[in-house]
């Protein structure tokens, strides 16, 4: 936080980045009812100053799940889940634009929106750095074990478990696609040869049955080509597994959420040119304050995220 937007908030005031923050993130949505309270903030251009401490809220991401696109301005659940709290206050927001480790801090709160706009750390590096190791760990049920193995080069015994089970998984879903479509077209053409041979009345009935069998045995079909098509596009994974190595790539990590059709969420992490999907594991998502230095361990082969740790945590609170 640069010295000026600090004595602004000492002075109990908004400083001008924070302004520049608010009103280039919400935009014209400053005009709908649910952003009235940064609407005051901003005629009022008062902070609240507070002393607490900002946590990790593994609930928040468990309670708050959602495939809902996320609105302009608004965080989606997995990414609220740092909380700035305080003995008797409720718990408060934190800006878009703040990337807090958890740990304590002088905290400047925008009151009416109930979310905090500024910060100064109250502790050194370390306590962050220890704070944030614990959440990352946390988020990922890793083990100090497991991490050890990672570190070695190595994976650990329940990493290779699961990379091979997820081709297990791929295989008997398609071995009971497979079945149901078999099952599905014998019904099919069954009931087209029991028409056929009932008689004249049942000649219209009986010319629907070829393309509903076409369309039935099209559906299958395509379907056992995807399952066929993930089963064989993870056979990396099981290679992973057989092998046990993990690598290592370190480096600054942002967050990239892209919503693709039908309001699908997919959330990456990126540390220079490689790119983890982790759609499916929110905590971890939210743990990671960005721009910190991290270090990530991949299978080799199919590059699957096998765990990440803080190397190095990075100091950066306010606006800008």
């Amino acid at each position: 936080m640069d010295a000026e937007e600090l004595t602004w908030n000492r002075n109990g005031q908004l400083g001008p980045r924070q302004r520049r923050e608010i009103e280039a993130r919400f935009g014209a949505w400053l005009a709908r009812p649910e952003y009235d309270g940064w609407r005051r903030d901003l005629a009022d251009g008062q902070v609240v100053a507070f002393e607490g401490e900002v946590v990790f809220d593994f609930q928040a991401i468990r309670d708050k799940r959602s495939a809902d696109a996320p609105q302009p301005g608004r965080l989606e659940p997995v990414q609220t889940a740092y909380f700035a709290v305080a003995p008797g206050q409720a718990p408060a927001l934190l800006a878009p634009w703040l990337v807090l480790p958890p740990g304590p801090y002088r905290l400047y709160l925008a009151p009416h929106a109930r979310t905090v706009v500024g910060a100064e750390p109250m502790a050194s590096p370390e306590v962050y750095q220890t704070n944030l190791h614990a959440v990352l760990r946390g988020a990922q049920n890793l083990t100090e074990a497991t991490l050890a193995a990672n570190r070695s080069g190595r994976m650990s015994a329940e990493q290779s478990a699961a990379l091979a089970a997820r081709r297990g998984t791929d295989a008997a879903f398609a071995s009971r696609l497979g079945c149901a479509g078999i099952f599905f077209l014998l019904l099919a053409i069954g009931g087209a040869l029991l028409d056929g041979l009932s008689g004249p009345s049942s000649a219209g009935r009986a010319a629907r049955w070829p393309a509903l069998l076409a369309v039935v045995g099209g559906a299958f079909a395509l379907a056992i080509v995807a399952a066929v098509h993930r089963r064989f596009a993870r056979a990396a994974e099981a290679e992973d597994a057989r092998e046990g190595r993990a690598v290592a790539v370190e480096g600054p990590c942002t967050k990239q959420l892209v919503v693709e059709r039908h309001g699908r969420i997919r959330r990456s992490l990126r540390m220079g040119d490689r790119s983890f999907d982790v759609s499916h594991q929110g905590e971890l998502f939210a743990a990671v304050v960005e721009g910190s230095i991290y270090r990530a361990y991949a299978a080799p082969r199919s590059g699957r995220l096998l765990a990440i740790e803080l190397t190095r945590v990075q100091l950066s609170f306010g606006s800008g």
